[in-house]
């Protein structure tokens, strides 16, 4: 088994323990320090939230030439 020390990255404390996992399977940490401000954090934390604004269709890109749109109004249009 291997140990891992971990530390809140808030209050640099070691007094840490398991407090059950996210719905992706990440394994949230809760602190016992009484003056941290947080105490709950994840060590692997990844932002999702805004990956499919990433991909912008092919015929999506045709218009933005054919029109000269912004993106935005553009994501406002594929949002509704």
């Amino acid at each position: 088994m291997t140990f891992i020390a971990v530390r809140c990255p808030h209050c640099q404390s070691d007094q840490i323990v398991k407090r059950g996992k996210t719905a992706r399977g990440t394994q949230r940490y809760l602190c016992q320090n009484t003056l941290c401000i947080k105490g709950s954090f994840l060590l692997d934390y990844c932002n999702r939230g805004c990956l499919h604004l990433l991909y912008v269709s092919p015929q999506l890109a045709r218009w933005h030439t054919l029109t000269g749109a912004m993106v935005v109004e553009s994501s406002r249009l594929v949002a509704h």
